[in-house]
């Protein structure tokens, strides 16, 4: 038994079990999480989310072109990367709920779909 077994006082067997249990778990997450990404990524709005998410003046969407579609993406992967970096550091300022929709936002200026009134 290795020392994490003799901790547990678990034999092989329930090891194995535990770690397939916890597998499971995490691709149940991890489903969980692509299909709120995807959920989220649908029914995106630029014009009320952008403001929200980063520095941004939805008037300015008004001169809509590629140089700005790229400016609003190369914001959205700044405000995630930080998002991340206080979520790692354990920040007490970390939102879960701005990281998810930062990844939205982002996940639907790459796919290019936007709900423009």
């Amino acid at each position: 038994m290795t020392r994490a077994n003799d901790d547990l006082g678990v034999g092989s067997a329930e090891a194995a079990q535990a770690r397939r249990a916890i597998r499971g778990w995490r691709a149940a997450a991890d489903d969980g999480a692509a299909a709120a990404i995807a959920g989220g990524r649908a029914c995106y709005d630029r014009r009320r989310t952008l403001p929200r998410l980063i520095a941004f003046d939805a008037r300015d969407l008004e001169n809509a072109g590629p140089d700005l579609d790229e400016m609003i993406r190369a914001k959205l992967q700044r405000a995630l990367r930080a998002e991340r970096s206080r979520g790692a550091a354990g920040h007490w300022t970390y939102d879960l709920n701005r990281h998810l929709a930062l990844t939205q936002a982002l996940a639907a200026e790459e796919a290019g779909r936007r709900r423009e009134i």
